[in-house]
């Protein structure tokens, strides 16, 4: 219909010149027309320009949502970059929806994720892989399973005083 519409818009524009529309004719036929099939092919075009570049931001942040889970699912505190990738494209794997992430974007995420965590990453010299080493969460995560170990759970509603 909107296609209809530009093309009909034209053919205004060709009808004024040969002096078959007049100027109310032009108005109401050609450049209101063109105006609003302009707008309506212009607006999603502008919105895809816009949104191109937040569209990497999001991914990475899905990302980083995926290596952070990973990290806190891994019980260990080192972990090598092959290992994590792995680990992260088998997560969410029931689904069929995760995209397998390549080395290359792991460790680039993995970057500000380390520097988040507080954690160290380095060459290992034995094996030669790169690695990760979240010692300092480790610890805090036995802190918090430490701590809601020697949770009382008071269940009881105690003294119960009714005033009326």
């Amino acid at each position: 219909m909107n296609l209809f519409n530009l093309i009909c818009s034209l053919l205004a524009f060709g009808a004024y010149e040969t002096g078959d529309l007049g100027e109310t004719g032009l108005v109401f036929l050609g450049f209101i027309p063109l105006i609003y099939s302009l707008t309506f092919y212009t607006i999603p075009l502008l919105r895809w320009v816009f949104s191109w570049g937040k569209n990497d931001y999001y991914h990475r942040l899905n990302v980083r949502k995926r290596l952070f889970k990973t990290i806190f699912q891994s019980h260990s505190p080192k972990i090598s970059l092959k290992k994590l990738t792995a680990a992260a494209n088998n997560t969410g794997k029931s689904d069929g929806k995760e995209e397998n992430l390549s080395e290359k974007l792991v460790q680039d995420v993995m970057q500000q994720v380390v520097f988040d965590l507080k954690g160290e990453s380095y060459l290992d010299d034995q094996t030669g892989e790169f690695m990760y080493d979240f010692s300092e969460l480790d610890v805090e995560i036995a802190d918090i399973d430490n701590l809601r170990a020697q949770k009382k759970d008071d269940k009881g509603l105690g003294n119960i005083i009714m005033e009326t």
